[in-house]
């Protein structure tokens, strides 16, 4: 079957043309028609007679064994849409959805799909404004909220703990809105699609889908293993996440696959537990690989087909979550003591960073002026995101567990014992010393007004203002 050939200079919006194509799916054109990164297409010369084939192209069939197919619902609304063009006979014009949510929001782990740690606020001081206590008496081999917060439009904090709950808090107030239950642990972080669906991962193998307001089920799906890679939302609502050996893409609406790729082969081993990241074209998702030697790494998968662009073999675990500057370089920690940066269209390194001996499983975080911070042996860096020279550095206990997080002006924050405020160069601003929480290895959100919302050891979120 024949693509539409578009008249010269025009291009076709890559994600919405392959979603139904499945000659463009499977990559079988000769000449391809398609501009991957577009995200306006204006074809004023293809009229009915172009719009027909267009429409006679689509794959409209059974869902095959790779792909289970789209949702019914983007079916009917691009059908819908093609039809009223031809009638009205004007010209095609196709929009990219908007953010999965409001800007400034941090919506998902490390602040956006992106996963540069940077926040739409600024202004925090150092003061206590509240703090929720789980009251987890069960045995602890861990710290008990590990999951970083994350925020929906209406200000309320979704995290994860390890009671096997997830938790809805005012964020003003700290006051319980709703709780839900898993089956296991929950200690990656939620995210928050733009209609309010909370989407989180447990411990027990499955992927939940829950309402915002009210903590209610939508779905859950079973997964390749205990999900503890923090899902990742596409301008389109597609969710993202890693299980077992597995890289998933969702429909968000119906938890539905549209495609899942076993990185290592199904039933090779390994685990995808890293927050995967997309480009900044959303063509291409990041996840590291841990628990298989032979194939640690980080990996680059195709957003529409799941297919694996290449690979960045490491020579140990990758659990530190990949983080992509505008520019498309991606940044990752390596538990052999190394921090990597990468052209994230090739893979290949464009330089490396050796931090010392120690893991490196803090992710990264980006400022707008391309630094880029880390947390490794006993330290924070300010790296030169150019060319991996030390910029700053400032001391911290031996391990990092906790990622940096960068607001609005510029300030850093970082928790280990204490949640730290830094200027840019490293130097302290401020520091909160949070009483009986034992410390922390959860990650900074920094919600829209500047406030600080982090979780701790001894099962407390903390709100800082």
């Amino acid at each position: 079957m024949e693509c539409l050939r578009l008249t010269e200079g025009t291009k076709l919006l890559d994600r919405w043309h392959r979603l139904w194509c499945a000659d463009c799916r499977a990559n079988r054109h000769a000449d391809g028609v398609i501009a991957r990164g577009v995200s306006q297409m204006r074809a004023q010369p293809v009229m009915a007679e172009g719009l027909a084939r267009t429409l006679a192209a689509l794959d409209l069939g059974p869902p095959t064994p790779t792909r289970r197919g789209l949702p019914a619902g983007r079916r009917v609304a691009l059908v819908m849409g093609a039809c009223a063009v031809l009638a009205l006979g004007l010209s095609l014009v196709f929009v990219t959805a908007g953010p999965p949510a409001a800007d400034g929001l941090w919506s998902m782990f490390r602040g956006g799909p992106q996963r540069t740690g940077l926040g739409g606020g600024s202004g925090a001081t150092g003061a206590l404004l509240w703090e929720y206590d789980t009251h987890y008496t069960g045995p602890q081999y861990g710290p008990i909220i590990e999951s970083s917060p994350a925020i929906g439009k209406d200000g309320t904090v979704y995290v994860g703990s390890r009671d096997d709950k997830v938790y809805a808090l005012d964020g003003k107030t700290g006051q319980r809105k709703w709780e839900f239950r898993t089956g296991d642990d929950v200690t990656c972080s939620p995210a928050v699609g733009d209609d309010g669906t909370v989407y989180v991962g447990s411990w027990d193998m499955k992927l939940y889908a829950l309402d915002g307001a009210t903590g209610a089920e939508k779905w859950e799906l079973p997964m390749a293993g205990g999900v503890y890679s923090s899902p990742a939302i596409g301008e389109d609502g597609t969710v993202y996440v890693g299980a077992g050996e597995l890289v998933y893409a969702l429909d968000g609406a119906t938890g539905s696959a549209i495609w899942e790729t076993p990185v290592t082969g199904r039933d090779l081993g390994g685990s995808v537990s890293t927050a995967p990241a997309l480009s900044p074209d959303g063509s291409l998702v990041y996840a590291g690989m841990s628990n298989n030697s032979r194939w640690y790494g980080l990996y680059a998968l195709d957003t529409i087909t799941g297919e694996v662009k290449w690979r960045f073999p490491t020579s140990s675990h990758v659990l530190s979550s990949p983080a992509v500057d505008d520019d498309g370089r991606v940044y990752f920690g390596c538990d052999n003591g190394r921090v990597y940066a990468l052209d994230g269209a090739t893979g290949k390194q464009e330089w490396e960073f050796a931090a010392g001996t120690s893991f490196v499983r803090s992710s990264p975080a980006v400022s707008r002026d391309g630094t880029v911070y880390v947390g490794a042996e006993g330290s924070l860096y300010g790296l030169d995101g150019a060319t991996g020279k030390v910029k700053a550095e400032f001391r911290l206990q031996p391990i990092v567990a906790s990622s940096p997080s960068i607001g609005s002006d510029g300030t850093v924050y970082i928790a280990e014992d204490r949640l730290y405020a830094l200027h840019a160069d490293l130097n302290p601003k401020w520091d909160f010393y949070a009483l009986g929480c034992g410390g922390m290895a959860s990650s900074p959100a920094i919600g829209p007004d500047g406030t600080i919302y982090v979780g701790t050891h001894r099962g407390k979120v903390i709100a800082v203002r």
